[in-house]
């Protein structure tokens, strides 16, 4: 769920970047920490709290995102394709994120 989530904050602050990393940082700050994970809805509405992300909105998003699976199966179609199948990393305090994306 954290990734809708994120990618919720993301849609909804095109315009300006900075909530969007404030929130990915705040977030592997706090809850993604190696040491004591906490990837939770608790954990995730703190840091929309302290980082002044509107939580309704995010919310709101996160629901119409799931009841249309549609764009999930569209972005699927598109990496087939354009013969998409490098698996998308980020290299974030040293520790690499990757996407992992199955074709059935």
């Amino acid at each position: 769920m954290e990734n809708i989530r994120q990618s919720c904050i993301y849609n909804l602050n095109t315009q300006d970047l900075d909530p969007y990393w404030k929130y990915m940082m705040t977030f592997s700050d706090t809850c993604a920490d190696i040491n004591n994970p906490l990837f939770d809805e608790k954990c995730s509405k703190n840091v929309m709290a302290a980082t002044g992300i509107d939580e309704n909105k995010v919310k709101e998003c996160m629901e119409k995102l799931i009841k249309n699976q549609g764009k999930i199966e569209d972005d699927t179609k598109v990496f087939r394709e354009k013969k998409v199948y490098k698996v998308p990393e980020i290299l974030l305090n040293g520790i690499k994120y990757k996407v992992i994306i199955f074709f059935l």
